[in-house]
């Protein structure tokens, strides 16, 4: 699971610096928020790491010297039963962001009976 958070981030991360359509904000602050568009998977209801329905709505928020703060991933899974809650307690792995220092054991992913998934990482 670890390997499969990090592929997950190093792939939203290469994205960002390499792809198109993706939207870059400066915030009062100073934070720096990027939005992109790209696929990805979640664990879905059963537990079962899942290619998402259509492209994922990520949004990447760092400090002004470019140290990832946190990141939300917002997406699609197919319907099911029951919703679920996955997190550190309950999966054992942290979100990582492959080949960088950024590891958590802060995160968390909702995932509601409709399919409608969103997952938070919080690097601070």
């Amino acid at each position: 699971m670890r390997t499969k958070l990090g592929v997950l981030f190093a792939l939203v991360l290469a994205t960002a610096i390499f792809a198109g359509g993706r939207r870059l904000l400066a915030q009062d602050n100073g934070a720096i928020i990027l939005t992109i568009q790209t696929s990805c998977h979640f664990f879905d209801a059963d537990g079962a790491w899942t290619l998402a329905i259509g492209d994922c709505s990520f949004r990447i928020v760092a400090t002004p010297h470019l140290e990832v703060v946190n990141v939300t991933v917002r997406g699609l899974l197919p319907p099911s039963t029951d919703g679920a809650r996955w997190d550190f307690e309950s999966t054992q792995q942290p979100c990582v962001i492959d080949n960088t220092p950024y590891s958590t054991t802060r995160w968390q992913e909702t995932v509601s009976p409709s399919g409608e998934v969103s997952m938070h990482c919080d690097f601070r």
